[in-house]
């Protein structure tokens, strides 16, 4: 029993360094280039929510770095913004609550704590709104 518990805790901690180790550190991408890919990316949300059904979505606002989605109840409000000192994305959901998101560069997408894609949680949400498929999309040319 206790060589079962030392090689889960072994296999674990394997997994966890692992996870760690998988996603380049975006510490080192300029400020310059974080502005610049973060940017692309809020213009490219804000796009693809104005194509939502404006009976779903009242308004979207692209300003200085905070992309602000009020949903049609006139209740609801997503917040995506930059957080440059962290270089990261932070979106605020009134379904799921807060998340903060970074960069990984290998595979070019903006990721939070397990992985998670900030425009799987966005496409799942917002299909849930909806009632229809949405599906988020972000192609980066800027790296």
């Amino acid at each position: 029993m206790l060589a079962n518990k030392r090689l889960l805790l072994k296999t674990l901690s394997a997994r966890s360094a692992f996870f760690f180790c998988s996603i380049p550190s975006d510490k080192d991408l300029p400020m310059s280039k974080y502005h610049e890919i973060s940017d692309h990316f809020l213009e490219s949300l804000c796009e693809q929510f104005e194509a939502i059904d404006q009976s779903e979505i009242d308004d979207v606002i692209l300003s200085q770095g905070v992309l602000r989605i009020d949903l049609a109840d006139e209740k609801s409000t997503y917040i995506i913004n930059k957080q440059s000192p962290n270089k990261q994305i932070w979106l605020s959901s009134p379904m799921s609550g807060p998340y903060r998101f970074d960069l990984d560069l290998e595979n070019n997408k903006w990721v939070g704590k397990g992985e998670d894609c900030i425009l799987d949680l966005l496409s799942k949400e917002l299909s849930e709104w909806t009632g229809e498929e949405v599906e988020f999309v972000y192609e980066n040319d800027l790296l």
